[in-house]
């Protein structure tokens, strides 16, 4: 959360490949809806809050929301948030200039994980993936994984492993843009 459209939070979060979604201040009554969140990251230097927004943020906390305070560059925010909000988790080595983020499919047997390496120079090489679904699927045992690219070499994906909600693989190389799908079988 931010009081402007400019946030310290956000930029960090960018940085270590977490997923997240902001909300400024003066505006927590439009788009997503705050019962939708798990953690709300709050600067400690916002603005004093409005009787309507404190009610706001207290029914949020009052349904199960947990709200961190925190300075703008707290060394571990962002795996605080992460471990406050469960669901999935995305880990990349070496960290740089590839950022991930994940979607779902409506039908939910379908994860897509998209990675834009923004480093127009050079492609990332050798990027170690730790993808953790927890909260989307329990078992990738019998989930199916590719990789597509727009890209002129297709990426090569090694050392792939599923273990309980855990996908760990290396993708060679990331000229620009990358999709690895994750598919559940049709199964008994």
């Amino acid at each position: 959360m931010s009081a402007g459209p400019q946030n310290a939070l956000a930029d960090e979060f960018v940085k270590q490949s977490v997923f997240f979604e902001t909300k400024v201040l003066a505006h927590l009554d439009k788009g997503t809806p705050l019962k939708r969140f798990n953690v709300l990251v709050m600067p400690a230097d916002l603005p004093k809050l409005s009787a309507e927004q404190k009610a706001k943020l207290d029914t949020f906390t009052a349904g199960g929301g947990v709200i961190i305070k925190t300075k703008k560059a707290e060394q571990g925010i962002a795996k605080r948030a992460q471990a406050a909000a469960g669901g999935p988790r995305l880990g990349l080595e070496p960290r740089g200039y590839v950022l991930g983020q994940l979607t779902r499919k409506p039908d939910g047997r379908t994860l897509i994980l998209h990675l834009l390496n923004y480093d127009y120079q050079h492609a990332a090489e050798n990027v170690k993936v730790n993808l953790d679904v927890s909260g989307l699927a329990q078992n990738l045992s019998r989930w199916e994984v590719k990789t597509l690219s727009p890209d002129a070499t297709q990426p090569e994906l090694r050392g792939l492993s599923l273990r309980g909600s855990v996908a760990e693989f290396t993708l060679v190389g990331i000229e620009h843009y990358t999709v690895v799908t994750l598919m559940a079988k049709p199964g008994p």
